[in-house]
């Protein structure tokens, strides 16, 4: 069913359509997608109230009316989620592991996720497959499994992923010069207006018509405004790209189910460590607890069988992150390439939770020599960037950034290692016999306790430092004695912070800077240099009428008999 539904998106078949005046509506997006891309409020009355969207993508024709032209792309989209659903589901019962499942399984990938299939998706259909399917997926299957069912989905899926998600952010990244102007255009949805004539001019499918594609999305929005195809066009960006992000936290427990069982173990280390079998019975943000119900690390009830359950969870949660970074190039290019992307795309929510991968990347490939290139370059680089340029996007996230930073310079160039996430004090570790290379940390094959260090130390951090405006050699040096002398968290990040901000101070002279930047009051890398708008307050407050009061005071009780004369 999939499959028949997802041949009509073929770039054949679009074209043909769209010459059509009412075949073309099969492409087109519902009234209740427009409604929730504008972020009203539902208690205003919805989709069919005074300012819904009823009628908005057909004109004048809403789906309450006896006329399939706003139904059709509700139908069309129900099929294909009703098929992702059930295969989710087939997913987590384990019925697509079933040994009478087999022979059919290699049809399913084929007929899910062929080349022509996933290239001509809508942005909304592959967030739904993600998210239905895939996930799912990933968190179910049995890690002996691996190879023979999540590696021929998840690896034409994290490509094309990767590809068509760079796509959708391209034209958003160019920010001034003429490019920056054609780029805005081709962000624009396919309208009833420019659809006959986008029809005409598709007569050569290359790859530059799907990055068009992608660029919007590949929304058809009918007769809808162009304020609300915009938001409309940005919403489907942005989902895509949360809900990639969101998987693959969920497949290194940084977040869901698995982020659980780690912190449902660590609590139980931590009891073990602090001889306080009471902690085991607390709840978050909780001071006294006097039952004996033994909790989760979210508060809720545990099972009585529950700690052989996470005993094998923690074997597949370590699986799945060596089967996604270590076992195969071909899954382990497009994750890690994704998550140095998101560093740059100016979303948020995008950014924060690809920090948090690419700890988690470090921390696991960074003994890797084939991961060098990839981590102290191409990573360090999009991290200073972000910071040495300080868009506006990035307020709030600054701090987690220099983070990022100093786990990379400290992993690569310095033999320091740190617990999960680089928090705590730097672990220094020592040199060989031969004084060139440090000798391996003692948690190199267990990334969930912090990972190892690059033991041949590289140069490549070192370089794009050098290679920032106003930075120059013995600043390089000052820098690594001062990361050496103090190995705390804090004192770390604000030696590096120093130092970035002479870089940004300079990118901002020489006129690099886009538009958008953050103001010296609001930028963490000015924190400490910025002198506080409110002057010091005297340690005597006297005001003007105090002034005049008690000079009246004076005068008047010069002419007056004190009573204790």
């Amino acid at each position: 069913m999939s499959d028949t539904v997802s041949k009509l998106w073929k770039p054949e078949y679009q074209i043909r359509h769209f010459l059509d005046p009412c075949q073309r509506f099969i492409y087109a997006i519902s009234d209740d997608d427009a409604y929730t891309a504008t972020k009203r409020d539902i208690a205003g009355g919805g989709v069919f109230s005074e300012s819904g969207t009823a009628g908005s993508v057909v004109r004048g024709i809403n789906r309450k009316q006896m006329n399939l032209l706003p139904r059709w792309a509700g139908w069309l989209n129900e099929l294909r989620n009703a098929s992702f659903q059930l295969l989710g589901l087939m997913s987590e019962q384990r019925v697509l592991y079933s040994p009478e499942f087999s022979l059919y399984y290699p049809s399913l990938v084929q007929a899910l996720l062929s080349q022509e299939n996933l290239k001509s998706m809508e942005h909304r259909h592959v967030t739904q497959l993600v998210k239905q399917f895939i996930e799912p997926m990933l968190l179910h299957c049995p890690s002996p499994l691996y190879h023979s069912h999540v590696a021929p989905i998840i690896t034409p899926t994290l490509e094309h992923l990767y590809r068509r998600i760079s796509s959708s952010w391209a034209p958003l990244l160019i920010s001034s010069g003429p490019e920056a102007v054609l780029a805005k255009q081709t962000v624009k949805a396919l309208s009833s207006q420019n659809c006959v004539l986008f029809a005409r001019s598709s007569t050569n499918v290359t790859d530059d018509w799907f990055d068009a594609y992608y660029a919007r999305g590949g929304l058809f929005v009918g007769d809808l405004d162009s304020i609300t195809s915009e938001a409309m066009v940005e919403k489907v960006r942005l989902d895509l790209t949360r809900v990639l992000a969101d998987m693959l936290m969920s497949s290194f427990a940084l977040k869901g189910e698995w982020a659980l069982v780690l912190a449902n173990i660590y609590k139980e280390e931590q009891a073990r460590k602090q001889n306080e079998p009471s902690l085991l019975n607390s709840a978050p943000n909780m001071s006294l607890n006097t039952s004996d119900v033994r909790v989760n690390a979210d508060g809720t009830e545990r099972n009585h069988n529950q700690n052989d359950y996470e005993i094998r969870q923690l074997s597949r949660i370590k699986a799945m992150g060596n089967f996604l970074l270590q076992e195969d190039e071909k899954i382990a290019g497009p994750i890690v390439l994704f998550v140095i992307s998101g560093l740059s795309y100016p979303d948020g929510y995008t950014c924060r939770r690809c920090i948090k991968l690419c700890h988690r990347v470090i921390e696991t490939c960074v003994p890797d020599e084939r991961f060098t290139e990839l981590l102290g370059k191409r990573m360090f680089e999009a991290a200073i960037k972000s910071i040495v340029l300080e868009p506006k996007w990035m307020v709030g996230i600054e701090w987690d950034m220099i983070a990022l930073v100093r786990d990379i310079y400290c992993r690569l160039v310095l033999g320091q290692s740190f617990m999960a996430a680089a928090q705590g004090a730097g672990q220094q570790q020592p040199h060989d016999t031969n004084g060139r290379q440090f000798i391996q940390s003692k948690n190199v094959s267990n990334p969930l306790l912090g990972g190892g260090i690059l033991c041949s130390p590289s140069d490549f951090p070192r370089q794009v430092l050098v290679s920032l405006p106003g930075v120059t050699v013995v600043d390089i040096k000052n820098l690594e004695e001062n990361l050496n002398e103090n190995r705390s968290s804090k004192a770390q990040k604000d030696v590096l912070r120093d130092l970035l901000r002479v870089a940004a101070d300079n990118v901002k002279i020489a006129g690099f800077a886009g538009e958008g930047t953050q103001d010296k009051e609001e930028s963490i890398l000015h924190e400490k240099i910025v002198k506080a708008l409110i002057p010091n307050l005297p340690e005597k407050l006297v005001i003007r009428s105090q002034e005049i009061g008690d000079n009246n005071l004076s005068e008047e009780s010069s002419g007056m008999p004190s009573i204790f004369d």
